[in-house]
C-alpha cells in the first residue's frame, strides 16, 4: 500500500529513490520503537505510555497523509526524460 501512495503523491520518475527513503524510515522506526518501548516499560512498569505515544504518532501520520496538498509541481527532468526536451525547469501537471 505504501508504494502506490508514494507514486501517487510524488510521481514515478524518482519512485525507486523515494520509496527507498520511505522504507528506510520505516525500518529505523521499527528498530528504535521497541527499544524506546522497552525503556518506557522499565521506567514505568507498563506499556501504557508507549502505546499512547505510538497512537499519537500514527494519528499524526494519518492527518499528514490526508491533509497533504498535492499541487502537481514536479521537476521537468522527468518530463524531459520521456519527451526529449533538454531543459531543467518545473511545470504543473493538470489533474
Amino acid at each position: 500500500m505504501i508504494s502506490p501512495i508514494v507514486a501517487e503523491y510524488f510521481g514515478t520518475c524518482f519512485h525507486g529513490a523515494l520509496f527507498g527513503i520511505v522504507f528506510f524510515s520505516t525500518m529505523v522506526g521499527g528498530t528504535i520503537g521497541p527499544v524506546i518501548a522497552g525503556d518506557i516499560f522499565d521506567t514505568t512498569g507498563n506499556y501504557s505510555l508507549a502505546f499512547r505515544i505510538c497512537t499519537g504518532v500514527s494519528a499524526l501520520a494519518l492527518v499528514l497523509i490526508v491533509c497533504w496538498h498535492y499541487d502537481g509541481v514536479i521537476l521537468t527532468y522527468c518530463y524531459a526524460k520521456y519527451q526529449s526536451v533538454g531543459h531543467f525547469t518545473s511545470y504543473t501537471i493538470e489533474r
